[in-house]
């Protein structure tokens, strides 16, 4: 990517940016909240800032936080999606719309932000912002929702439209609107939306929130209605959601959501599978760096046992050797034949029990090294065995994701299959609402 470098003319350009007027937020907690700190910490317990994990372990911040938005510039030096939006906000706009979040008093913050200091402010001006709170109450965006539990947003969320990228990173719909529009009207039609004045992305929801009048003159094959809760979904959400009610109310929705289940159930099957192979893959690498570690830990321990081995002998040499020295001068002073015959004898009993003792020395190396491979060799089938039984349990728990995804695309299936009664509702009236659904 070709990117401008320097700074774009900051003052009139953060005014431009601005948020709406600060009557629209609610109270701030005091101290005012700085942004956040992104990193984690390493396997020294030594915290690492988001830069640190993206320079030195990309593939493990892919992974595990999705949502630490941001890319490396012309120097291959990684900066937060904060410092692009401040620096060069006309190239996030084009190539990082997935990057959610907004400014306030001239600096730029994520999406989780506003949502934990700010959440009715970004639930009325951004509802573009796909994402849902998890069970500690922070806000995550629908990627990491994606890369964490699918499952769930199969389920509940179905309008959180997207696909993974050759990294394995999910990005929705915007994203690949602006960058793989080719590959999003072959592959996702259903995928209904449009650009704004600023050439960005938006889905056919956000158009009915905005701007309901020119959608309706616009695009009127986007065909929908209003939930419980007087928001606007497509025909494609209804099929996943509430097929029985939208067949009931919009008969003339029913071939068309038929096709809807029909590619979507296609799509996620394709999906699952993915998300097997690469649960998979992720398995075996991680037991090939077991393996590797283990060898590597392995040769160490080898290396100082033998290293041990060869300072004991040297020891044990030189002790004999001194002890060689001190008969040899003590002999030196006494010349007669009897010292002499005494000091051969000394020699050769102490010449015995340094034999002896370097016997036992490589002995009991031998020993220790012999431990150590046995040892070696019941870590390395204890980490085969959990590989193994780890394979068994992916394996087990995608067959029972299959059957409960087999098993829901079958209900749609019947139930858009019953006959329905009753006239399209007139929108936004009370007979046309479902009944209430319960929510995450």
């Amino acid at each position: 990517m070709s990117r401008i470098k320097g700074l774009l003319a900051a003052a009139p350009l953060l005014l431009m940016l601005a948020t709406p007027a600060f009557a629209q937020y609610g109270a701030w907690p005091a101290p005012f909240p700085a942004a956040p700190a992104w990193g984690d910490y390493d396997e020294g317990h030594l915290w690492r800032d988001a830069a640190w994990w993206w320079q030195n372990r990309p593939d493990w911040a892919r992974q595990h936080h999705p949502e630490w938005w941001g890319d490396y510039d012309n120097d291959h030096v990684w900066r937060p999606a904060g410092w692009w939006w401040e620096s060069q906000p006309d190239w996030v706009r084009e190539h990082h719309p997935e990057w959610w979040g907004d400014f306030y008093q001239g600096q730029w913050y994520p999406a989780a932000w506003w949502y934990q200091y700010q959440p009715e402010w970004a639930r009325t001006n951004h509802s573009e912002w796909w994402g849902d709170f998890d069970n500690q109450h922070a806000w995550r965006p629908a990627g990491w929702w994606w890369q964490n539990q699918p499952d769930w947003v199969r389920a509940n969320h179905p309008e959180w439209w997207g696909d993974f990228d050759d990294h394995r990173v999910w990005q929705p719909a915007g994203w690949w609107w602006q960058n793989r529009p080719d590959w999003v009207r072959e592959n996702h039609p259903e995928w209904w939306g449009d650009f704004d004045q600023r050439h960005i992305w938006h889905s056919d929801a956000w158009w009915h929130d905005h701007d309901a009048v020119w959608a309706m003159q616009h695009h009127p094959e986007w065909q929908g209605d209003f939930d419980d809760k007087h928001a606007w979904h497509d025909l494609h959400w209804w099929a996943q959601k509430n097929p029985t009610w939208a067949e009931q109310h919009h008969p003339e929705w029913k071939q068309a959501m038929l096709e809807s289940v029909e590619r979507q159930h296609v799509v996620q099957e394709l999906a699952l599978q993915r998300q097997h192979d690469t649960q998979l893959l992720d398995l075996e690498r991680n037991r090939v760096q077991q393996q590797q570690q283990s060898e590597r830990k392995h040769i160490e321990q080898l290396q100082q046992l033998q290293q041990k081995h060869v300072q004991d002998t040297q020891a044990l040499e030189r002790q004999h050797l001194q002890e060689q020295l001190q008969r040899e001068k003590a002999a030196s002073a006494e010349q007669s034949q009897a010292a002499e015959a005494a000091r051969r004898t000394q020699q050769q009993e102490t010449g015995k029990i340094h034999a002896q003792q370097a016997s036992a020395l490589l002995q009991r190396h031998q020993q220790e090294t012999q431990a150590l491979e046995r040892r070696h060799m019941a870590d390395q089938q204890a980490v085969q065995q959990q590989h193994v039984a780890q394979q068994q349990e992916l394996q087990r728990r995608h067959a029972e994701q299959m059957q409960a995804f087999e098993q829901r695309h079958a209900e749609q299936m019947r139930a858009l299959a019953k006959t329905g009664g009753g006239g399209p509702p007139h929108p936004r009236s009370p007979q046309s609402l479902p009944p209430n659904k319960q929510h995450h």
